[in-house]
């Protein structure tokens, strides 16, 4: 009997085609597209394991979120602490010096870098 799987699982459609899914972080993902074969399922899911664990993956539902949604559910997460806390020093340190905001990412404008700086800009609620 061949050894199971330990991470995601692969079933076969109706269409002959088959499906990978797996949890992360309490949601399921599937994949987005169907495979051809078992193998090409379970390829891409050991793909997934991998990113998963070198801290590469990137959660496909987040990449739906716009900037102003993504600055409003972090300006919900930071209210709570202890997200508000810092969120109040960053404020008084901003209010006397000039911070700077570095960025991993081409696209500055969708950065977290660039997210944390509205955050900081807003009004208090």
């Amino acid at each position: 009997m061949p050894a199971r799987r330990h991470f995601g699982s692969v079933r076969r459609l109706p269409s002959g085609r088959y499906q990978a899914s797996y949890w992360h972080n309490v949601t399921r993902h599937v994949a987005p597209d169907t495979f051809p074969s078992k193998s090409d399922a379970q390829r891409w899911l050991s793909n997934i394991e991998a990113d998963i664990n070198r801290g590469a993956w990137i959660d496909p539902g987040g990449a739906q979120m716009t900037v102003a949604e993504l600055a409003s559910r972090y300006r919900a997460e930071l209210a709570m602490e202890p997200g508000a806390s810092a969120v109040a020093t960053l404020r008084r340190t901003a209010g006397h010096h000039r911070l700077v905001l570095l960025t991993a990412t081409r696209d500055v404008e969708h950065s977290g870098a660039e997210v944390l700086r509205r955050v900081l800009d807003a009004e208090d609620d």
